[in-house]
């Protein structure tokens, strides 16, 4: 073991104690030996060095100076320093022994983690640290120490022996040395502060760079790891660090410094940087880089410098030296291009709202910059427009998003007078009644006095819907929210600001009443709260929770309960969703903080402003848009809502938390991604390329003074209709979603009961059952505030009734996707493996470049892709055997049991082997060996199967032909056989004898009956050798999607068939199997050569009985196993056929209402299977709670699910595809 490392560097304690406590030899190697590569390959040389750790910068540079230093060791550790994947990738060739990347803090001993890495893998997001070594663990957790879900960065939590008793400074263990749970269990850990997750394919840790690697500059948090992770990922920069550097008269900027692969070996650190180097440089990425920058990053987080050293400087630990980087002079650096700064005043004032809005520096925005570029998106947006109109500019939502360059926006507004409107008291009532009136009928349904009503104006759609909704189904569209008091809140001042909010918010006095000629109005009642007060916070819960809230009611309650054995306190908050929306809940509980704090509130724009807004649309225009954008809508909807269910009830909450969405090289917003996204994940689950579903969107942009401030439910929900088409970029599928919302936005308050009635295209479009909403983590109520913590009582599933609502909640460093969904009618593994889709194919179309179509886009995640790869990961073996020798086993061991027993004759198993036999000896004398075709016309008959056996047995293969056909189909099949000889039944020799009249190459048929086989010469035998890959049958397919093809069926895959179904589907020795199906149907071969080949007997009805008695049949022949399509199933009753214990279904699917009547009598089993497959595929056991579009898994081959457009694309599990 090569000992190099400082002693001052805790890896000096694992080169000494990991080398002599296992009984190895330590070498000792001077600095100076460190620092040259060739004399430490010498050394290494000199005294066998097999083992060495060393930091990543060394690693690289022992790799470009001296390769043969890597080769020579048996293990490699790497660790101190994130490890490059490019590092690792130009020593992978190199190695001959193990390369071992090694984390671990001083804290716990060193090491506590290590990961091997091999040839085949690939560090996508890093070198991966691995997983905890012996005797420790390794946990991700929140800022709680609360576990984080797979995939989620959070910080890592180390335990185990190696742990440090704490520091010199007891005071300095708080922090770092705490306590969490593991398996039930408190245990002693380490926070070691660097962000990691676990990677989904395989659970190792992936590092992230550290939480205190966040720095701020200008207001601005900023993580340096993840600008070094952005200019490392350039393919001509082996490393790179990010810094900030403070300068005389306390500017701060920031600075990158990087080194390309042509670096030099170590230099004297007085020589960081390179002229040639650098110009070399600038001349091949420096736009490169800028735009790798620009494209992944918020224009905050791009250095301001860049420069490019022979090397980075190295500290006495062997790690990169930043505080030298930091007092490092900017003599040579790059730089953005200098940006065209705006020349006339208007563009000047949009630069300034720009940098009010964004939060970044004005000179920091060019003319040629986008919004949405900048970091901007659909809530910016509305912010702008507000912030426009504070200074007299009309600007509108959808200006932003047509012209997002501020040269373009700063010409499309114009300065007016753009104050809030005052709007009379009962002024948007119109004139046809008298508002006296109207308000004296509006008290009566509030039941309060005339007086106390202060205004009256028409709901908005949103209330129409919600408090109808409501009526129906009580408890619905309400939100209770908790929040539990600190000690030191005053509870009487805390109801004071209460009492002050609503007094100043309209929209919180508001009640819905019912008038009998204008029908929903809304009512601003001046009243004062009315505190409850209750011991028990579950108990009140409940009990507020029974009390209605309809026409009429209150709309919002609160309340003071004091309990709980730790003196708790909580105020609970009910309040119906008629009166609020995700934008207005935080701004309510931001104006009670502040006015319990003592600060002066501002009365927020009056709701009704917004409701003026809405009465003055142009309802023509909005019909006309509607009709187009739903036109011939007939989407299926997802998920479809079985008949059983009229009501969905979401009661069931998945959630998934996942990175942030990268920055997008475009102006789409990430709101526009994540319908895109959502498009093509439902495309696949609903089959169709024309997809709809309903979103919410805020009604923000509304051109209302001061919409942004308003308090009240301005949301809306739009049925969106989205055309997946294959062969469209990406680049212009994601701007037509956007350029469709934009258009969207003048008509998205029509509401849905107004837009269904437009045509029957937006009816059907309006019964969407999937509900997308996308708001950012700023709209949530904050768990932590000044008052105390907040908890909702109510989930998403409170506020739907759609089969599945999906939220989308957006942060800087993570996005939470949320689902609630009816279980009746989607599973909880169907939900999650969408919200993994819907993850999954937004982070392809947010990286997609401008060539990438949708096509290209992979919906199968790799979650799902591992599932089934582990379901088919063994084919099953084909049995290498011959039908007539499964045959001729139960003939040999049971010749005096039943083999058929049909209308015209029985026989054994015997006397079927005898007959078969002798007539097969016959057709070898007169010239059919195998692969011959021989057609067989017979109806119904016992001689059938005796004619089976004989051409299988003789080496030919049978086609079987019923003579009901029409005699062009029958012509058209033995043409294309090319067969010379046919058997037939005596009354179906004429049939034949037609063909050969019409042309066919029939020359000889042979009619077969007891008579004409006794006939046949004893000494006749067949001595042909039948092998498993020759054919046994042939069977036409129906011909539904074109010509008639016919499929030629080998003994193996035929044998594999039936011993694989066989017990499968209940045969056994004692079966007795109605031979329904007709002879062109390939579940007549299931129904003979599977009973066949298990010993049981084959019962043949007559043709007579198959029409018009099959049930008594069934019960003369004591029948107890049948193949049936459901169409033959509905003229049978189970009473009808008591002898039937196995049914099985096929050919076409099983009705709900068969399911019902014959689950609970019989072993009732769905099949599924094709000619090509040599009949039964799959099968499935049903019961009356059964799916009946289940049928099971393969049982002798593999199911592989693909996209119906591309053939070697696999769809993802629960999409629709073609098998």
């Amino acid at each position: 073991m090569a000992h190099m490392a400082n002693l001052a560097f805790d890896a000096s304690t694992w080169e000494i104690y990991g080398s002599l406590l296992n009984g190895g030899t330590l070498i000792c190697i001077d600095a100076m030996t460190v620092l040259d590569p060739e004399a430490l390959l010498r050394a290494f040389g000199r005294h066998d060095v097999r083992t060495a750790l060393i930091t990543p910068t060394l690693f690289r540079q022992y790799t470009l100076e001296c390769p043969a230093l890597i080769s020579t060791l048996e293990m490699l550790c790497v660790g101190g320093e994130a490890l490059h994947p490019r590092d690792w990738e130009s020593a992978e060739h190199l190695l001959t022994g193990k390369l071992i990347n090694c984390y671990g803090p001083t804290e716990n001993a060193c090491i506590s983690t290590t990961f091997l890495l091999t040839k085949e893998e690939r560090c996508v997001n890093g070198v991966p640290i691995g997983r905890a070594i012996s005797n420790s663990g390794a946990y991700v957790m929140d800022s709680r120490m609360r576990l984080v879900p797979l995939g989620v960065i959070g910080e890592l939590v180390v335990t185990g022996d190696g742990l440090a008793r704490g520091y010199t400074d007891p005071e300095q263990n708080t922090d770092r040395f705490v306590s969490i749970v593991v398996a039930g269990q408190a245990v002693k850990a380490y926070r070691t502060g660097d962000c990691v997750r676990y990677r989904p394919t395989d659970g190792q840790l992936e590092t992230f760079g550290r939480i205190d690697g966040q720095v701020k500059i200008r207001g601005q948090r900023i993580e340096l790891g993840e600008i070094e992770h952005v200019l490392r990922s350039h393919e001509s920069v082996s490393d790179a660090v990010a810094v900030l550097q403070h300068h005389d008269g306390g500017e701060v900027q920031l600075a990158g410094f990087i080194t390309v692969d042509e670096a030099a070996a170590t230099r004297p650190l007085h020589s960081l940087t390179s002229k040639p180097l650098r110009q070399q440089f600038l001349q091949k990425v420096q736009q490169q880089l800028h735009d790798k920058l620009q494209a992944q990053l918020p224009l905050y987080m791009i250095p301001q410098f860049i420069t490019v050293l022979d090397v980075m400087p190295i500290n006495q630990n062997g790690k990169v030296d930043r505080r030298v980087l930091e007092q490092q002079s900017q003599t040579q650096t790059t730089r953005r291009e200098p940006l065209q700064q705006p020349i006339s005043d208007a563009e000047r004032t949009m630069q300034k709202l720009w940098a009010r809005v964004l939060n970044i520096e004005p000179e920091s925005i060019g003319l040629d910059d986008s919004f949405f570029r900048l970091g901007g998106d659909s809530i910016a947006a509305m912010k702008l427009v507000g912030k426009a109109r504070e200074v007299g500019l009309q600007l509108a939502v959808a200006d932003v998003f047509r012209q997002p360059k501020l040269v373009d926006l700063s010409s499309s507004g114009s300065y007016t007078s753009y104050t809030a409107e005052e709007i009379p008291a009962f002024s948007l009532l119109g004139n046809d009644i008298g508002a006296a009136k109207i308000r004296e009928e509006v008290a009566i349904g509030c039941n309060i006095d005339m007086s106390l009503v202060e205004d009256i104006y028409p709901c908005s759609p949103l209330q129409e819907g919600l408090i109808s909704l409501t009526s129906k189904r009580a408890g619905d569209y309400i939100m209770q929210s908790v929040l539990e008091l600190r000690d030191d809140i005053d509870a009487d001042t805390l109801r004071a600001a209460w009492e002050h909010v609503a007094r100043s918010t309209a929209i919180l006095r508001t009640r819905i009443v019912h008038h009998s000629k204008l029908g929903l109005l809304q009512a601003v009642v001046a009243e004062e709260i009315r505190w409850e007060e209750g011991e028990e916070l579950d108990e009140y819960l409940v009990k507020d929770k029974s009390v209605s809230m309809g026409l009429g009611d209150s709309l919002t309650r609160y309340a003071i309960i004091k309990g709980g054995r730790e003196g708790k306190r909580w105020l609970v908050w009910t309040i119906h969703h008629t009166l609020y929306d995700g934008w207005s809940i935080p701004r309510i509980m931001d104006a009670v903080t502040e006015t319990y704090n003592g600060a002066a509130l501002e009365k927020p724009p009056n709701y009704h402003a917004f409701i003026k807004y809405l009465g003055q649309l142009d309802h023509d225009a909005t019909t006309a848009y509607w009709q187009t954008a739903l036109a011939d809508c007939e989407a299926p909807p997802f998920p479809p809502l079985p008949l059983a269910v009229q009501q969905p009830t979401a009661d069931t909450t998945l959630e998934l938390q996942c990175p942030a969405l990268p920055k997008i090289p475009s102006d789409i917003t990430k709101s526009t991604l994540i319908r895109a996204a959502w498009a093509i994940v439902s495309r696949h689950h609903i089959g169709s390329e024309d997809v709809v579903f309903g979103a919410t969107v805020t009604g923000r942009n509304a051109p209302v003074a001061g919409i942004e401030a308003m308090i009240g439910p301005t949301i809306a929900t739009v049925p969106v209709r989205i055309c997946v088409h294959r062969d469209q970029t990406v680049s212009a599928f994601l701007a037509g979603i956007q350029r469709q919302a934009t258009e969207m936005i003048p008509y998205e308050q029509t509401g849905l009961q107004r837009i269904s009635k437009v045509t029957a295209g937006a009816r059907h479009a309006c019964s969407f059952q999937t509900l997308l909403v996308v708001q950012p983590a700023s709209e949530e109520i904050k768990k932590d505030g000044d008052l105390g913590e907040w908890r909702s009582r109510s989930d998403l599933q409170d506020f739907t009734t759609y089969g599945l609502v999906i939220q989308c909640t957006l942060a800087r460093t993570a996005m939470s996707i949320t689902a609630s969904f009816d279980r009746r009618i989607i599973k909880n593994w169907l939900v999650q493996s969408l919200l993994n889709q819907l993850s999954f194919v937004m982070r392809q179309l947010a990286r997609a470049d401008s060539q990438v179509k949708v096509a290209d886009i992979d919906t199968l995640t790799p979650e799902d892709k591992g599932k089934i790869w582990a379901w088919n990961r063994e084919t099953p073996a084909a049995m290498e055997r011959c039908i007539h020798d499964l045959f001729a086993e139960q003939a040999g061991a049971r010749p005096d049991a039943p083999a058929i027993c049909a209308w015209d004759g029985e026989m054994t198993y015997g006397e079927l082997d005898e007959l078969s036999a002798k007539l097969a000896g016959h057709l070898v004398e007169i010239g059919v060996k195998p692969d011959d075709i021989v057609p067989l016309c017979f109806e119904k008959s016992l001689w059938t199967i005796v004619a089976m056996l004989a051409v299988l047995k003789a080496g030919g293969a049978f086609l079987l032909l019923d003579p009901c056909l029409p005699r062009k189909r029958l012509q058209l099949m033995c043409n294309r056989v090319a067969s010379t000889l046919a058997l037939s039944s005596h009354d179906c020799v004429p049939v034949i004898q037609s063909l050969i009249e019409t042309g066919s190459a029939i020359r000889t048929v042979i009619p077969i009956t007891r008579a004409t086989i006794l006939q046949i010469p004893q000494h006749a035998s067949s001595t042909t050798t039948v092998r498993p890959t020759d054919t046994a049958y042939v069977i036409f397919t129906s011909g539904s999607t074109g010509a008639p093809k016919g499929c030629r069926i080998e003994h193996r895959s035929a044998c594999s068939a039936i011993l694989g179904h066989g017990c499968r589907v209940g045969m056994h020795a004692n079966t007795r199997t109605l031979q329904f199906g007709s002879y062109a149907f390939a579940g007549s071969l299931v129904e003979i050569l599977l009973t066949l080949a298990h010993g049981g007997c084959v019962c043949v009805p007559s043709e007579d009985e198959r029409i018009g008695g099959l049930a008594p049949a069934i019960s003369r022949m004591r029948v107890n196993w049948a193949f049936l399509t459901s169409t033959v199933l509905d003229l049978l009753r189970p009473e009808a056929v008591p002898s039937l214990t196995t049914l099985c279904v096929g050919g076409e699917p099983i009705q709900i209402s068969q399911v019902a009547e014959w689950a609970g009598q019989v072993h009732l089993r769905q099949t599924y299977g094709s000619s090509e497959m040599s009949g039964i595929i799959s099968s499935e056991r049903l019961t009356s709670s059964s799916m009946t579009r289940d049928v099971g898994k393969a049982g002798t081959g593999i199911y592989w699910i693909v996209d119906p457009s591309d053939h070697h694309r696999l769809v993802p599990i629960g999409a629709i595809g073609e098998l």
